[in-house]
């Protein structure tokens, strides 16, 4: 899995080969069969398990406050993103751009994920909007939908600008601006 999600946010879904993923993972080809009927099949595991990591790093409550916990999260996948030598992006950006309209498996396992990332970022907003650290001017839903639409924007952007400015534009409205302007 890790070789494909390596191979797939760097070549993308249509370039990336069966062969691509079987040799970064140092395995034969045939091997791949044993566990996957087909690449898409692969993708949607791909997608499933960058989704689940991604969220690992969304403390739903607890300390620090609300607005801490989301800017930490969006940092860490920003990490993930940002490599010293080539910006891969986005799994999910990627995907959705190249396949999602192709593909039905694929555009109902980026969907779920991605439906599931907004209604967790909610329930942070709604946690910060009830202790008066996030503005309560929009409803949390869709301030949560709002931001993962920004986000994933700005790593689309950030595959054709090959530089972190589109994270970082996003980093300084959303968290300067729009959550309140108290995310520092």
């Amino acid at each position: 899995m890790t070789a494909a999600m390596s191979s797939f946010r760097e070549l993308g879904f249509k370039a990336c080969t069966i062969e691509d993923i079987a040799s970064r993972a140092g395995v034969f080809k045939g091997s791949f069969y044993n566990h996957f009927k087909s690449k898409e099949a692969l993708a949607v595991s791909a997608v499933e398990i960058y989704l689940a990591q991604a969220m690992e790093t969304l403390s739903p409550e607890g300390p620090p406050s609300a607005l801490v916990r989301l800017r930490k999260h969006f940092e860490a996948i920003r990490a993930a993103q940002v490599a010293p030598v080539r910006q891969t992006g986005c799994l999910l950006a990627n995907f959705s751009a190249e396949v999602s309209a192709e593909s039905a498996g694929l555009r109902s396992a980026l969907e779920k994920g991605v439906n599931e990332w907004c209604h967790a970022l909610a329930r942070v907003i709604r946690q910060g909007q009830a202790e008066g650290e996030i503005d309560r001017a929009h409803k949390a839903d869709r301030l949560a939908r709002f931001i993962v639409n920004a986000w994933e924007g700005a790593a689309v952007r950030l595959k054709v600008t090959q530089s972190a400015e589109p994270l970082n534009d996003f980093f300084a409205i959303v968290f300067e601006g729009i959550l309140g302007g108290r995310g520092g």
